[in-house]
């Protein structure tokens, strides 16, 4: 009987080691990872950011009265994105940096970041006082519930 029992748990940590190796590979954590950067950026166009993390959403930061002249006058020409008002503080006068925001592995790195130097230049200036790049608490749950769930689907 303990034989049998000892074989049983054997096949299983070979399976668990192995769907470990799966779990971590880019094709799993792809969509995952896709699912996590399309919530930092819907949460940001909606007007909140991180300050790290695993901390809570917060605000962000108020525009200061001179944006708000500048996104009136963009709004005039028609040059102010549509995601956005003349007084909202969510990162999109353009759209252009967070349209940008993409998911790159490297190596054994998986990195969510704008794309293009411009972006990048544009995402550290505003990340001063309106951080967002970050993963929240309610974001990391969701994240290692997905990885879970993963992980459980390929040891069964």
């Amino acid at each position: 009987m303990s034989n049998s029992i000892d074989k049983q748990l054997n096949e299983f940590i070979a399976k668990l080691k192995g769907a470990g190796d799966v779990v971590l590979s880019e094709k799993v954590l792809k969509p995952i990872l896709t699912e996590t950067m399309d919530e930092i950026v819907t949460r940001t166009r909606k007007g909140s950011g991180v300050d790290a993390n695993n901390k809570p959403k917060e605000k962000l930061k108020p525009l200061a009265a001179a944006t708000k002249k500048s996104r009136a006058y963009k709004k005039s020409i028609g040059k102010l994105s549509g995601g956005t008002s003349v007084s909202k503080s969510n990162l999109t006068e353009t759209s252009q940096m967070l349209d940008s925001i993409h998911l790159e592995f490297k190596g054994t790195k998986a990195i969510i970041s704008p794309k293009g130097s411009r972006n990048n230049k544009v995402a550290f200036y505003v990340s001063k006082d309106r951080p967002f790049l970050f993963i929240s608490r309610p974001e990391m749950k969701r994240l290692f519930k997905r990885i879970g769930d993963a992980l459980l689907k390929l040891i069964k």
